[in-house]
């Protein structure tokens, strides 16, 4: 029996998907979708409980059945990292090669951090995961520092999303919006966003109080981001550590629905933005950001544009696993 190739996905990706389509067209193989959504709600312990048994509920199902697959991709990246974590403990041989996508790790100082540490470390060491592919190229030495294993563990690609903007229309309410959970200072943009300017914030872990200007939503997902994405005036992300990779995804979603970004300085968004052309990057400094919002209305026609070519031209799903099918092959 020929073994098969497999993608473990935790959203519901398209039956079409461009990603399987640039993959096979680049490793000439055929790629299978194996889904289970466990990242839609990080909102209450009970979520959260039911999010980390997912985690490793479905690479157990494909370690049961190992002997059928020839490579796994973890798009997911702890179904990839808990395959490898289950064929370490069980010292298996001949598993299938595990590559894991969007990995993101932040450094925590407590006990219990320093357990998920070792945790990590342990299933990354794993024979079965022949590499961990990150967004940015600062990365690759960055957590290799971090778990003290040699850099040549990780490689590089770009980040490519669905272009999904002919499901939308594209307009401007005037409002500024920001979105995510990962790596996000919303501290800094609440205590020092312009009174004179509206601002919506999405995050489902956040707790703060709301201003006259400033509205927080904690359960907007999927089709209502996307619309509130697509009707508002532009996109603003204060990040807190500068080397940890986070806001590519809403990034590239803000590119591709024609909306400038305004980022605070991050060794990753660096590699997605050009700085005064397509978005800005600043110093995560009240001045900067009062001479950002300036230049955004000053350049706004200008900006969206770029931003959109920017996307066509390097940030499609299909061009991802373009490249990624390059990195499985050695190319």
């Amino acid at each position: 029996m020929d073994k098969k190739n497999l993608i473990l996905v935790d959203y519901d990706c398209p039956s079409q998907w461009k990603f399987v389509d640039g993959l096979s067209k680049s490793t000439k193989e055929p790629w299978e979708v194996k889904k289970l959504v466990s990242n839609a709600n990080h909102s209450g312990k009970f979520q959260n409980i039911i999010r980390y048994l997912k985690y490793f509920w479905l690479p157990f199902t494909v370690f049961l059945r190992r002997d059928r697959y020839k490579r796994v991709i973890g798009w997911q990246q702890f179904y990839g990292l808990i395959l490898g974590f289950y064929c370490h403990l069980f010292h298996i041989k001949n598993a299938p090669e595990v590559y894991i996508m969007t990995f993101i790790y932040n450094r925590k100082s407590s006990k219990l951090g320093g357990v998920y540490e070792r945790f990590i470390k342990y299933c990354m060491t794993s024979d079965a995961i022949k590499r961990i592919i990150v967004f940015s190229k600062n990365e690759p030495k960055y957590y290799s520092d971090i778990f003290g294993v040699d850099d040549s563990l990780f490689t590089t690609s770009e980040l490519g999303i669905e272009d999904v903007s002919d499901k939308y229309e594209v307009s401007d309410n005037g409002r500024y919006l920001s979105a995510g959970r990962s790596n996000r200072d919303y501290d800094f943009l609440i205590d020092n966003w312009s009174d004179d300017k509206d601002l919506d914030i999405i995050c489902d872990t956040l707790n703060a109080s709301e201003k006259e200007n400033i509205k927080i939503y904690t359960s907007v997902h999927n089709e209502e981001y996307f619309k509130m994405l697509s009707e508002c005036h532009a996109v603003i992300l204060s990040l807190k550590d500068k080397n940890v990779s986070s806001g590519q995804l809403v990034i590239l979603q803000a590119m591709m629905l024609n909306k400038p970004v305004i980022c605070t300085e991050n060794k990753t968004v660096a590699n997605y933005i050009e700085s005064g052309k397509d978005g800005l990057i600043i110093k995560k400094d009240v001045k900067c950001l009062e001479k950002a919002l300036q230049y955004i209305e000053e350049n706004y026609l200008e900006l969206t544009k770029k931003a959109r070519e920017r996307f066509v031209n390097k940030y499609t799903e299909y061009q991802m696993g373009l490249n990624i099918g390059k990195i499985i092959k050695g190319e």
